[in-house]
């Protein structure tokens, strides 16, 4: 899924988003130790939520591209790891190779030309 914002509209949406995350995942864990059933269930299900953590981490897609620039920017956590920044780094150069700064230029023009024309 895309938002497209301004760059503090997306920061306030994305810290959100990040506290609520966060916040699930403590009432989760305090949920989970609470009873020995829970932590039974818990061990039983450990894999899964950890390849659930794995997917929501950003350190595992590195950033997000920027567009609206002629090239290829891709903005990171502020906090970025190694992990975190040779991910960035690896989908820069895959946006790079993938033509996606032209296909939005003209997909920006069509836009353009579409709503210059008269009903």
């Amino acid at each position: 899924d895309v938002v497209v914002c301004d760059a503090f509209v997306g920061n306030v949406l994305i810290k959100t988003m990040e506290g609520t995350a966060g916040a699930i995942v403590g009432l989760l864990k305090s949920e989970i130790m609470s009873t020995w059933r829970y932590r039974l269930a818990g061990m039983v299900l450990k894999g899964a939520l950890a390849r659930v953590k794995r997917r929501m981490s950003y350190d595992e897609y590195g950033g997000a591209p920027l567009v609206g620039v002629n090239g290829v920017v891709v903005i990171g956590h502020g906090s970025s790891n190694a992990r975190a920044i040779a991910h960035a780094l690896k989908a820069a150069k895959t946006l790079a190779g993938s033509g996606m700064v032209d296909a939005l230029r003209v997909a920006a023009q069509k836009a353009v030309l579409e709503d210059s024309v008269p009903n």
